[in-house]
C-alpha cells in the first residue's frame, strides 16, 4: 500500500510540474523595461526671458509616456544642479535596466549652440559672455553619453529646444537654434526644427511639435520613423511650412511607441460617417495648406486623407501646380537655348553626321549649379516667404544637402547708421551669419546663393 500510495504522489507531482512548465510558456513574455527623463524649463529671468509652453510641453509629454509604459521622471524650471543630477541618475538607473531597455529624453525649453556644440539652459542661469555657457548651461552631449554608456537597445532623444537665441548679440559664436548631432548606434534624435533653424513656442497651450508628437506617439501600429514623418508633416501644416523638424536615425531595429494593431485596412475603407473629431483635424491639415504654391503639399493631403473633404480640390490644385513648374521648365530651357543661326547654304550631309549629338542639346542644369535637396527647397521658399522688406541671405553646402540662413528680424538689428551693433555696421554681416549657420549644420565650408532676394550663384530646386 505504502509502495502504490508514493507511487500516486511522484505521479502528482510530476502532473503538477508539468502544468507550472506549461502555464510559464502560456505567460506572455516580460515587456521591455522603458525609462524616461522629461525636462521643460520656462521660467527663465528676463535677461533671457520666459517660455510659457515647455512646463506645460513637460508635463504632456510625461503623462503620455507613463500611458505607454514608460516609468517617468520629470523636471519642471530645474537649475543646472538639478538637471545634472537627474541626468545623471537618469543614465543609472538605464544602466540598471539592462541591454533590453528603452530609454528616452525629452527636453523643451531654451538651447542653443555655440561653435556647433548644443546646450540646454537650465532656469538661473547667468551667462553674459560666451564664454559662460559652458559653466552655466547643461551640453546635451551628456545626455547622449550618459545613455550610449548605459548600453540600453534604444536611446531616443527629444529636443523641443530651438527657440530664438536669448543671450546677448555680442556672442559671436553663438548662434540661433541647434547643430546637428550624430545619433550613435541604436539611438535616435528628434529636433523641433532643422539644424540651424528656430521653432514656434505656440499660441496655445503646448508647442506645434510637442502637441504633434504626441499624438502620433499615441497612434497604436506605428514605427518611430513613420511618427516622426507625420510629426513633419503636421508641424508644417500648423506652421505655414516656416517650422520643419528634422530627425537624425541610427536605430537597427524596429520600435513602436505603441505596440497595438494598427486598424485594418478594411475598417478603414468600410463606408461610415467620420468622427466628429477626425473631421476637425482635416480641416485643420487643410487649412494650413489650401493657399500653398508647392504640389507636394496636396500630395501629402491625399496621401492622408484621399477621400477627405477636400480631395477633388487637391487632385485639381496639384496638376495645376505640377503644369506650372513643366510649363515654367520649359520656358527656362527656351531661354537658355542658342538663338537659332541666320539661315545659310546647307551642309554636306556628310558633315551635318558628324555632329556629335550631344552638341545640339542644353543640359537642364546649367555648369557649376548646386542641386539643392527638397529639405533645403522647403527651406529656401520659407526663407523667400519669410523676408519681406528685411535683409537677409541663404547659404548652402556644395552638395546642396544643408543650408543657413539669417534674417534682420529682431528690433535693432540690421539698421544702416545705427552704432553699437556690429549688425547695424557690418553690410555683410547676413552673409557671414548665413554661412556659419550653415558651416554648423553641415561640418564643411558653403556658399551664399542668395542676398535678401537677389541670386548670387546658380541653383536647381528639387522638383
Amino acid at each position: 500500500m505504502n509502495q502504490i500510495l508514493r507511487r500516486f504522489s511522484r505521479s502528482v507531482t510530476a502532473a503538477i510540474l508539468a502544468l507550472l512548465v506549461i502555464l510559464l510558456c502560456l505567460e506572455p513574455a516580460a515587456a521591455e523595461p522603458r525609462l524616461a527623463l522629461v525636462i521643460g524649463n520656462g521660467k527663465y529671468g528676463k535677461e533671457i526671458g520666459s517660455l510659457i509652453n515647455p512646463p506645460n510641453d513637460a508635463n504632456l509629454m510625461a503623462d503620455s509616456l507613463a500611458k505607454l509604459g514608460f516609468k517617468v521622471t520629470k523636471l519642471v524650471n530645474g537649475d543646472q544642479k538639478a538637471m545634472k543630477r537627474a541626468i545623471s541618475s537618469f543614465g543609472q538607473q538605464l544602466s540598471a535596466a539592462g541591454p533590453d531597455a528603452v530609454g528616452l529624453f525629452f527636453y523643451a525649453g531654451h538651447g542653443i549652440q555655440v561653435d556647433g556644440t548644443n546646450y540646454l539652459i537650465p532656469v538661473g542661469a547667468a551667462i553674459a559672455a560666451e564664454a559662460d555657457v559652458d559653466l552655466e548651461a547643461v551640453s546635451a552631449e551628456t545626455v547622449l553619453k550618459q545613455m550610449e554608456y548605459a548600453g540600453a537597445r534604444v536611446n531616443i532623444v527629444i529636443l523641443d529646444a530651438c527657440r530664438n537665441n536669448p543671450l546677448p548679440r555680442s556672442m559671436r559664436g553663438a548662434d540661433r537654434g541647434l547643430a546637428r548631432m550624430d545619433a550613435p548606434a541604436g539611438s535616435f534624435i528628434g529636433y523641433s526644427t532643422s539644424p540651424g533653424d528656430v521653432a514656434n513656442d505656440g499660441d496655445g497651450k503646448n508647442s506645434p511639435y510637442t502637441a504633434a508628437l504626441v499624438s502620433e506617439m499615441t497612434k497604436p501600429g506605428v514605427a518611430i520613423e513613420e511618427a516622426f514623418r507625420n510629426v513633419r508633416v503636421k508641424v508644417m501644416a500648423t506652421t505655414a511650412k516656416q517650422q520643419v523638424p528634422w530627425d537624425s536615425s541610427s536605430l537597427t531595429g524596429a520600435f513602436y511607441f505603441n505596440e497595438g494593431q494598427s486598424a485594418p485596412a478594411a475598417v478603414e475603407a468600410a463606408p461610415a460617417a467620420k468622427p466628429a473629431g477626425n473631421a476637425a483635424k482635416e480641416q485643420t491639415y487643410w487649412d494650413g495648406i489650401k493657399d500653398s504654391k508647392d504640389s507636394a503639399d496636396y500630395t501629402a493631403y491625399l496621401a492622408r486623407y484621399p477621400d477627405g473633404a477636400h480631395a477633388d480640390l487637391a487632385r485639381d490644385k496639384a496638376a495645376r501646380l505640377d503644369g506650372a513648374v513643366k510649363t515654367a521648365a520649359a520656358t527656362q530651357q527656351a531661354e537658355r537655348s542658342p538663338e537659332p543661326a541666320p539661315a545659310a547654304e546647307p551642309a554636306p550631309q556628310e558633315q551635318v553626321a558628324s555632329l556629335p549629338p550631344a552638341e545640339a542639346e542644353t543640359s537642364p542644369i546649367p555648369a557649376g549649379a548646386i542641386q539643392l535637396s527638397p529639405k533645403v527647397s522647403g527651406q529656401l521658399q520659407a526663407y523667400i516667404s519669410g523676408l519681406q522688406d528685411r535683409n537677409g541671405a541663404f547659404a548652402v553646402s556644395p552638395d546642396g544637402q544643408f543650408s543657413g540662413s539669417f534674417t534682420c528680424q529682431d528690433i535693432g538689428l540690421c539698421i544702416p547708421g545705427r552704432k553699437g551693433q556690429i549688425e547695424n555696421v557690418d553690410r555683410s554681416y547676413p552673409q557671414k551669419m548665413a554661412l556659419r549657420k550653415c558651416k554648423g549644420a553641415s561640418k564643411q565650408e558653403c556658399v551664399v546663393i542668395m542676398v535678401r532676394d537677389d541670386k548670387k550663384k546658380d541653383y536647381v530646386t528639387a522638383d
